[in-house]
């Protein structure tokens, strides 16, 4: 989240705000009725639905949403390159990052199909509209993983170099329709509270590209933590939700996020920007 204020945590709201600037041509194209009918019309396999996907073992499951969000960081970022273009070049990347991933194979097969052909306009629409239901099906928010490639400008190399340190199981979660309510939300309040206590602290002690490294993985955990709180920091960015909060929590968590957020400036400040891992971590927890 960006700018706790003090009536309600707004980075999504924000969000929301700039997002017919950064629609997806997947996400637009999902807008449009029948998709699986134009998915079916152009010879693209139908994706599985979020029924068959529940079904699976729980490790395939994770196991395979992670490799999904892998292989759409490599996809974005090889597009970002090529102009924000999707051609055959960056499908076989996304293919071989899916594949070495151990992704689900019908996605595998459906990047490799792509990566050999040249695709129409009607076939690349049908393509995407497919890829946005993948992502539903495995509750993966390829918004948020868009965003994260275009705001640190990560190319491919840097995603392949970060991928063992990433957090995908916990990163770029759609969040659950329902409202998790008040007592849920203090609850994660708490944890954010201690989670960006605990960045800040250890924050403080980092000038070097060396501890900024160090300093990212210990503290993956953390933001590990903190990234589970996602349902309910978007609820907060309600006021009359913040109106059942604690007052003294939410000081609390201002107070500490904006011990944080000074970190960040710090750390840039000093020239410890040059770490990939310490961005990373700084994006994923802000």
């Amino acid at each position: 989240m960006r700018g706790i204020g003090t009536a309600a945590w707004v980075v999504l709201a924000g969000l929301a705000a700039a997002q017919e600037a950064w629609l997806l041509p997947e996400l637009q194209a999902v807008t449009g009725r029948e998709p699986e009918a134009t998915i079916a019309e152009h010879g693209i396999p139908l994706p599985p639905s979020a029924a068959m996907v529940a079904e699976l073992p729980p490790q395939q499951r994770a196991r395979q949403a992670a490799a999904l969000k892998e292989a759409l960081l490599i996809l974005y970022a090889f597009s970002r390159e090529d102009g924000n273009r999707l051609s055959p070049d960056c499908f076989a990347a996304a293919a071989g990052a899916a594949r070495s991933a151990s992704a689900a194979p019908a996605l595998i097969n459906l990047l490799q199909s792509a990566a050999e052909r040249r695709l129409s306009g009607g076939q690349l629409h049908a393509l995407q509209l497919a890829l946005a239901q993948w992502c539903a099906a495995y509750g993966a928010d390829s918004l948020t993983l868009r965003l994260l490639v275009e705001s640190l400008r990560l190319t491919p190399e840097e995603i392949r170099a970060a991928v063992g340190w990433l957090p995908l199981a916990e990163m770029a979660q759609v969040l659950p329709p329902s409202e998790p309510g008040a007592r849920a939300s203090e609850a994660d309040l708490r944890l954010a509270e201690a989670a960006y206590a605990h960045l800040a602290q250890c924050l403080a002690a980092v000038d070097s590209h060396e501890q900024a490294e160090a300093a990212a993985w210990e503290l993956l955990p953390t933001l590990q933590m903190l990234l589970t709180t996602g349902r309910s920091r978007a609820w907060m960015a309600r006021e009359e939700a913040v109106s059942l909060l604690p007052e003294e929590l939410l000081r609390s968590v201002e107070q500490v996020y904006a011990a944080f957020g000074a970190q960040r400036m710090r750390l840039q400040a000093v020239g410890c920007f040059d770490s990939l891992l310490l961005r990373l971590l700084l994006e994923l927890a802000s």
